[in-house]
């Protein structure tokens, strides 16, 4: 095997074989011609790759870390496909996300209440999920998750983790009870170093009280000018999905209730919402995007979920999104 690039052999190779990384799908994303990954986190400039001085840092690490580099392997000229091969793969793509898409059940009406719903995957295949249980008793369940990693692979893991879900959850377990059941179900069968976060909540309609677990995932929120504080997070223990198959999983998860009142709007999203970068480069986190939620949180709920997605679309415009970005809000009407 031949002796790993340093990172000035690396850059010098780059500027003066610049076809090495001036590979990028429809999207204007990097794909390195090695291996063949998409590095979403790189996207070359609209004017024209040549304008740069070098290639950006985060593409030498990835060359840096990729097998075919050290080995000293030449890159993979065949990952340029012709023009009829990219219409069949977009084609095929298409169908795949359609195919998805209509696995997401509808928002439902729930007398009382108001709920809307953003989801924006990063890629043609999203990871991220969300579902709505109906549940006797006057009581809806609710589902947001996040698989580890990204594509085709995720996406697999997603369609069996929301279905495990809804099944446990429409038996009558509680959520902790539901979210352990799934855990012993996937085990097994999730690859190593990989994971899903999942929230899943039973809303109470006529009692207005929201019962929920989570495993590894954000906590939900609760924003309220009329509460003290505005901004609640509700916080419980609770390890992903996949991680532990044992006791250690049992013995983390708890579950936690909440008295819902009049003008609360609570939120269940995915971590996306919240590791985009802001303005000033650093990671918007739940403050700044708990600041964005304020901004609106007196619009139909419909328009507010917009105007949110809106404002967080201006943070990565130049970066391109990093992530799924998923978001049930649930608003509570006045009796």
């Amino acid at each position: 095997m031949a002796a790993v690039p340093t990172i000035i052999q690396l850059r010098n190779l780059l500027r003066s074989e610049p076809d090495l990384w001036a590979q990028h799908d429809e999207r204007n994303r990097w794909f390195c011609p090695h291996c063949g990954e998409i590095v979403s986190r790189i996207v070359i400039p609209a004017d024209h790759f040549l304008l740069l001085q070098d290639c950006p840092h985060l593409m030498r690490e990835h060359l840096l870390a990729c097998h075919a580099v050290q080995a000293g392997r030449p890159a993979e000229k065949h990952l340029s496909i012709s023009a009829s091969q990219s219409n069949e793969l977009r084609s095929v793509m298409h169908k795949a996300r359609m195919s998805q898409r209509q696995m997401l059940k509808p928002v439902p009406t729930i007398p009382g209440f108001e709920i809307a719903c953003l989801y924006r995957p990063m890629d043609a295949l999203a990871g991220d999920f969300y579902d709505f249980v109906s549940l006797p008793g006057d009581k809806v369940g609710m589902t947001v998750g996040d698989p580890s990693g990204h594509g085709v692979e995720a996406c697999m893991t997603m369609a069996v983790a929301k279905k495990l879900i809804s099944m446990y959850g429409r038996s009558g377990l509680c959520p902790a009870d539901c979210l352990r059941a799934v855990n012993s179900e996937i085990y097994d069968d999730v690859i190593e170093g990989a994971f899903i976060s999942a929230l899943y909540g039973v809303l109470d309609i006529p009692g207005r009280r929201f019962t929920f677990a989570r495993a590894g995932h954000p906590p939900p929120v609760i924003y309220n000018p009329a509460r003290d504080p505005k901004v609640q997070i509700l916080k419980s223990n609770g390890i992903a999905l996949g991680v532990d198959g044992g006791h250690n999983f049992i013995e983390h998860m708890e579950q936690s209730s909440v008295d819902l009142r009049d003008g609360d709007l609570l939120l269940l999203y995915t971590d996306g919402m919240t590791e985009i970068n802001d303005a000033k480069g650093e990671e918007l986190g739940v403050e700044g995007f708990m600041s964005i939620v304020a901004k609106f949180a007196e619009r139909p709920i419909e328009d507010m979920i917009n105007q949110i997605w809106y404002s967080l679309e201006k943070l990565f415009r130049s970066t391109g999104q990093l992530d799924d970005m998923t978001m049930l809000a649930v608003r509570v009407l006045p009796r």
